[in-house]
């Protein structure tokens, strides 16, 4: 059975990183969210095979994985405020837009509490573009 892998991605002004806290060393960039994810998944590919060559691979690096995309909250609010705006935002996670825009900017940080709000938002949110027919 595959295990998870956290994927860190994070947003630059011009790029998105992505690196691996269990298997360090290992770091992609890309100019789209899309592109920073071909690229990572291949990384960890290539960093694997010369780690097994050098007999260096992690022992907490699972034999059988799966690669999960984890944002941090001010990359993932950056990200998807360019895709809705701040009025749909509050709406479906309950924060003031005020609020979310400081997350987004990195004037603050957003708790636990706000980060499940976020989240739940965009879960409910994207829920309703499945329920949508043509």
């Amino acid at each position: 059975m595959k295990k998870e892998v956290a994927v860190i991605v994070e947003m630059t002004k011009n790029a998105y990183c992505a690196s691996l806290e269990k298997l360090p060393g290992c770091v992609a960039i890309g100019t789209s969210f899309d592109e920073v994810e071909k690229n990572i998944t291949e990384a960890v590919k290539v960093h694997l095979e010369k780690c097994r060559k050098d007999g260096t691979v992690p022992k907490r690096f699972p034999d059988e994985y799966e690669l999960v995309f984890r944002f941090d909250p001010e990359s993932l609010l950056r990200y998807y405020l360019g895709v809705f705006t701040l009025p749909t935002m509050e709406r479906y996670t309950g924060i003031s837009q005020e609020q979310l825009q400081q997350y987004a900017h990195g004037q603050s940080r957003p708790g636990k509490v706000h980060c499940r709000k976020i989240v739940k938002g965009l879960h409910k949110l994207g829920n309703h573009f499945l329920e949508v027919e043509l």
